[in-house]
């Protein structure tokens, strides 16, 4: 009988510590979805990007994306996935290097806690030197 409460016990420390573990995160994620609730506190001006006109600005703003840092932090997949919400083709994002002007125009705040881009993120989504 000892044992077995021993074994109980044990049991439900385990349980109280999984528990305990799954709590905390649930309250990272809370936190975590709370501020991706809470929107950006001024928008960019989207237009200052080539490429980009009042109604792209719209369809931007539309699909939640606000800032130069949003767009600055596109990968080519994320070109792919948004480009028919945007009613464009993702050859013209990549044409008009959306992500390379996003880049530029960020804020040095921004720009410095944002991690630089790998090539292959970078890939066909600025334009080359030569074509500017």
């Amino acid at each position: 009988m000892r044992r077995e409460i021993e074994r109980l016990t044990e049991t439900l420390n385990a349980l109280q510590r999984e528990l305990a573990s799954r709590d905390r995160t649930i309250q990272r994620l809370e936190a975590a979805l709370e501020e991706a609730r809470t929107p950006a506190a001024t928008p960019d001006d989207l237009r200052r990007i080539r490429g980009i006109g009042p109604k792209l600005e719209a369809r931007l703003h539309g699909l939640g994306i606000d800032t130069f840092a949003e767009i600055a932090a596109w990968t080519e997949s994320d070109v792919t996935r948004l480009a028919p919400h945007l009613k464009v083709h993702p050859r013209r994002i990549m044409r008009d290097g959306w992500v390379a002007s996003a880049r530029a125009l960020m804020p040095e705040t921004t720009t410095t806690t944002t991690p630089p881009a790998s090539e292959e993120e970078t890939r066909g989504l600025s334009r080359p030197a030569a074509s500017r």
